[in-house]
């Protein structure tokens, strides 16, 4: 499991992420997200982050 999990930290800490646009406050699925993020990211990818983030504060609720 170790190795599995050491991808996590190939990405650099940032202001939001995956994990912070949803409301579920779990160690297994911020895991999961993380790693599914460094498996797949890409300059769409972080602006389809960003705008979601953006839109938190207009539509009132968490987006997935």
């Amino acid at each position: 499991d170790e190795l599995k999990y050491s991808g996590r930290w190939h990405a650099k800490p940032g202001v939001t992420g995956i994990s912070q646009l949803s409301k579920v406050c779990d160690a297994a699925i911020t895991m999961k997200n993380d790693l599914y993020y460094v498996e797949n990211r890409s300059i769409v990818f972080d602006l389809t982050i960003i705008v979601k983030t953006l839109l938190i504060p207009f539509i009132g609720k968490h987006t997935n």
